[in-house]
């Protein structure tokens, strides 16, 4: 009996079991699992004699009788606290495998229609019952980063957006901890995403660990989710009805009298039936455990007086303090202190004389609970032997996984220029990794340079052209792939009896198609073409429609674009005639396309992330029919009133307006944020279009008056480099479109042009201007003043945006720290009573003096002409190790890391090359800038090495990753992508026999 292994939660114990009553010998039978059940009548069936035709018969009739009793058993089944926590894939699994046993095709198919339900039956709830571990650490992860979020409210230093991230993580952490649906893994890396978001906080700030760790009270108010308590009740009561089986068949067992014996045998059955009825719930299920665990405990003692469950657990606490659990090492610093309070508590409680056991156990369980939080994270290093490892190693992994990733979508459907950078790419990997005189910064160029062609082929467009093979086989073979979920579907289910077997047919005659290409025979295209027709075709006529997905994220929306393509609905899309439908399908993939390009600086803007995440999935609707286009249409227009009115109620000559106006602006705009239905839609834009009249429009003119206004104002030295760029970007795209006189390009100048002025550092002049001021604070005289302390405050709130900034990072140290200490001083003025107004105009004017003398967002501009520069004259530079030399510290620039002080360095090295042969080729051109310098500071240079640190990734949001240099630039975007679909000028007209054209539609032509 002992070599058979049990796995309960897995395979479920019998829904009968062996009786324990000691009749006889009083000794406990085996326990009967339904899989040796069956397997044994299965083996008896066989044995029949086949030339019987009566025993025949009433074998049939036996198992007719069988999967009619489990079919009738269904109900109950659906009704019981098993079912209800099961995963949507089980329950799928099962309701299949019933509804497959309702319409058996033969009767050679009865045992297998059983034994399908059987075995699908068994399995409801697994997902509980195996993933309770992770679930449990992630509760505890969740307990953790809860304590540090509250702990962080009133932290002035840490920013509202990294809170704010943190509180996201949480949020996202508990729907993966009560999600059933959720695998072990997808759990355990949620837990490690949050772990990793502590520990960056908590390393970034150096907060105290001590005030964060988790003590032994916290653990014990962690409350588990239903599923996760579910799942380790079952788990624990199956183990320990395993323990006590194979007790009863040791020696032991025969010293205990005929009363223990019973005990011990009606707690083992009541806790069997407890454990085999679906319909137990969690309270149950720990009851019967407690009165098993009770009389097992019982039984031990009886026949070893020493062998107490008190001095069980503290053998167990013992044993699992004795040495750090595997993990610990790579655990964050916090996470180890919890399992270290947790630890010592359960010493404590060990070494206790009268322990009881329930304080035993409570400690130990969270002993185990602390393990459980203890999930791997990274920590940031500044070891470049280490790093130039990371680099290299993380290259590597992509080349060994490039050739199994070219066999799956995105690859294999992506277009013929986007397969060819992505080949190329690694092709350039691969010879770099072959080099060993390759640098981390080549690594790093080269990981870049990968990553952005994948992002690319995730974007790409399938190839339109309908006779193209390899799409055409990919498409088929989703097709024939997705015949299970087809099967299980209310419109296969309710389709009439012809229109199942042209479905049917159609599958099975591309399987036959896609087993001839497997193989190796030669197949037209065409003949994939007219197959995909034909299940196209059935498909339609049973009105079928994909069950797809409309994530919340963009990163989402495009991992999943590659199989959304595959979809029926885009299929028939992107294959009709119509001009509406290609406008439809054009949108799809521009937003696509769009937003991979543009992630990282759109993801800055969660509201604009937001509007790009509804609108994919709006049209994503509209392609699978569950939207109308002029539902779609209604809602863009809806969305662009509301945006619309949230800028006129922002303008400052809004509350300057009749009290009515304003209340029916405000009134009309609250209904459209209300309004879903479309009678709601058509009456909130109705209403809105009213109230909007009361208010002029903003011409483009007035707008490019008011632009211009901003850039003569004297305010406007203050701004940063990147709100001025989007500013002059706008006012050049207003002039063309005023050139151009079209209406459309008028229409998208005017809004991006707005966003340029709406720019927080732009938008403070734009509204004095508006209010026909001149400067920020006006003095008694009429002259106008600006409030020093203001100023700071202004400067310290934009922070940490200046140090996230080209312009900070890249800038040269010296003037970094000029910046920081002029920061600290003036912050520390304006907190003061007595602080004088000569005192704080000084320190304002050495701060904001500090902040524009930063020279790093020139970086990227001399760089460029330190490499053009060098690429023209580099022959002239006759000593071939300098020339060597230079070229590798000019390669060595292109890392993240690298400063203003590493490109001075590198210029003067360039400029004492060229100058020993002789070229009077200048360093900097037109576009180079003087090395700026603070009032009692000085500048040094640090040359560039090989060796400096670079990261293996690249910041998030940068200009050089994303393409677009600011939010407002991917506004702009967003105006004409939004708004493409609007814009197609699609006949609104419907045919007159929809279904007719429907199938014309979806001919291939």
């Amino acid at each position: 009996m002992k070599s058979k292994k049990l796995y309960i939660g897995t395979i479920a114990l019998a829904l009968s079991i062996g009786t324990l009553a000691p009749l006889g010998n009083n000794a406990i039978s085996s326990v009967a699992y339904a899989s040796e059940q069956n397997n044994q009548k299965q083996n008896e069936e066989k044995n029949i004699n086949t030339e019987d035709e009566t025993k025949k018969d009433e074998k049939q009739s036996a198992k007719s009788n069988e999967l009619k009793e489990l079919i009738d058993d269904a109900s109950s089944v659906k009704e019981s606290e098993r079912y209800n926590k099961a995963s949507s894939f089980e329950k799928d699994d099962y309701n299949k495998a019933i509804e497959a046993g309702k319409n058996p095709k033969a009767e050679s198919d009865l045992q297998q229609l059983i034994d399908n339900i059987i075995s699908a039956k068994e399995k409801l709830g697994a997902s509980s019952f195996n993933t309770y571990k992770q679930r449990e650490g992630l509760s505890s992860t969740i307990a953790l980063a809860e304590k540090l979020s509250k702990s962080i409210e009133n932290n002035s230093n840490i920013s509202k957006d990294e809170k704010d991230k943190l509180k996201n993580a949480i949020d996202n952490a508990k729907v993966y901890e009560k999600n059933v649906n959720k695998s072990g893994e997808e759990i355990k890396s949620t837990n490690n995403t949050l772990a990793q978001n502590i520990n960056d906080l908590i390393s970034k700030y150096n907060l105290d660990l001590d005030n964060l760790a988790l003590t032994n009270d916290e653990f014990d108010k962690i409350i588990p989710s239903e599923n996760t308590s579910y799942g380790k009740s079952y788990k624990n009561l199956g183990s320990l009805i395993n323990s006590v089986k194979e007790f009863s068949e040791k020696d032991t067992y025969k010293k205990l009298n005929s009363k223990e014996k019973n005990n011990l045998t009606n707690a083992s059955n009541q806790a069997i039936d407890i454990h085999n009825n679906f319909k137990s719930t969690t309270d149950q299920l720990k009851q019967a455990y407690n009165n098993l665990n009770k009389a097992y405990n019982d039984a031990l003692v009886t026949v070893n007086s020493e062998d107490t469950q008190v001095s069980r657990l503290k053998k167990q606490i013992q044993e699992a303090t004795a040495s750090n659990p595997e993990g610990y090492g790579n655990a964050g610093e916090v996470a180890k202190l919890s399992y270290n309070n947790a630890k010592a508590n359960a010493n404590t409680i060990a070494k206790k004389e009268n322990a009881t056991a329930d304080e035993l156990q409570k400690a130990l369980n969270n002993l185990k609970l602390a393990k459980l939080t203890l999930a791997p994270v990274k920590t940031k290093t500044l070891d470049d032997e280490q790093n130039q490892k990371s680099a290299k190693e993380n290259l590597q992994k992509l080349v060994d996984d490039a050739k199994s990733y070219k066999k799956e979508n995105p690859y294999k459907s992506a277009s013929a220029e986007n397969k060819k950078e992505y080949d190329d790419a690694i092709t350039k990997a691969s010879d770099l990794l072959k080099n060993a005189n390759s640098t981390n910064a080549q690594f790093d160029e080269q990981l870049k340079k990968i990553n952005d062609a994948k992002s690319k082929l995730a974007a790409s467009k399938l190839d339109t052209n309908n006779n193209d093979f390899e799409q055409g086989k990919t498409f088929l073979d989703s097709l024939v792939r997705n015949k299970k979920i087809v099967e299980v579907s209310s419109a296969y289910k309710d389709a009439d009896s012809s229109k199942k077997e042209a479905y049917d047919k159609a599958i099975s005659d591309a399987s036959l198609i896609l087993k001839d290409i497997a193989d190796g025979k030669d197949i037209a295209a065409e003949k994939i073409n007219e197959s995909i027709n034909k299940i196209v075709n059935a498909l339609a006529d049973m009105k079928y429609i994909d069950d797809i997905k409309y994530p919340s994220t963009l990163k989402e929306l495009i991992d999943e674009a590659p199989s959304f393509r595959e979809s029926l609905g885009y299929y028939i899309k992107n294959n009709s005639q119509k001009d509406a439908d290609k406008a439809l399908i054009k949108t799809y993939n521009d937003l696509i396309e769009e937003v991979s390009k543009n992630i990282d600086t759109i993801n800055q803007d969660q509201k604009l992330a937001e509007k790009y995440v509804e609108r994919i999935n709006d049209v994503k609707k509209t392609i699978q029919g569950k939207m109308t286009s002029e539902e779609l249409d209604l809602k863009y227009k809806l969305n662009k009133l509301i945006d619309d009115a949230e800028k006129v109620s922002k303008r400052p000559d809004f509350n300057k307006a009749a009290q009515q106006k304003r209340d029916d602006l405000n009134k009309a705009l609250e209904k459209a944020k209300k309004a879903e239905t479309n009678k709601e839609i058509e009456e909130a834009i109705s209403y809105l279009e009213a109230a909007l009249k009361g208010f002029e429009k903003e011409s483009l003119e007035d707008l490019l008056a008011l632009a211009k206004k901003v850039k003569e104002h004297e305010d406007y030295k203050d701004v940063g480099d990147t709100q001025r760029e989007s500013l002059d970007n706008a006012i050049a795209a207003a002039n063309n479109a005023l050139a151009s006189g079209n209406d459309t390009e008028k229409e998208i100048a005017r809004t991006a042009l707005e966003n340029a002025l709406d720019q927080s550092e732009i938008k403070a002049i734009a509204d004095l201007i508006r209010s026909g001021k001149e400067s920020k604070d006006t003095s008694k005289d009429g002259k106008e003043t600006v409030n020093p302390k203001q100023i700071i405050e202004k400067v310290i709130a934009n922070d940490q945006t200046l140090k996230a900034s080209e312009k900070y990072k890249k800038a040269q140290k010296s003037l970094r720290d000029a910046y920081d200490k002029a920061l600290l001083q003036a912050s520390e003025l304006i907190n003061k009573d007595d602080v004088k107004e000569k005192d704080l105009k000084a320190a304002s004017d050495k701060l904001i003096a500090a902040a524009h003398a930063l020279d790093g967002d020139k970086f990227k501009a001399r760089l460029k002409e330190l490499q053009d520069n060098f690429a023209k004259n580099k022959s002239k530079i006759t000593d071939k190790t300098k020339r060597s030399d230079l070229e590798e510290k000019i390669k060595a620039l292109d890392n993240e890391n690298a400063t203003m002080d590493d490109l001075l360095a590198v210029e003067k090295a360039y400029k004492e090359a060229t100058a020993v042969t002789g070229s009077q080729t200048p360093v900097q051109g037109s576009t180079s800038t003087t090395t700026k310098s603070v009032p009692g500071t000085t500048t040094t240079t640090t040359p560039v090495t090989t060796t400096k640190e670079v990261p293996a990734t690249i910041t998030p949001g940068s200009i050089v990753r994303t393409g677009i240099k600011s939010i407002v630039g991917v506004a702009v975007v967003l105006v004409v992508a939004l708004g493409a679909y609007a814009l197609t000028g699609k006949s609104k007209k419907k045919d007159e026999n929809e279904n007719t054209q429907r199938r014309n539609d979806n001919e291939i032509k």
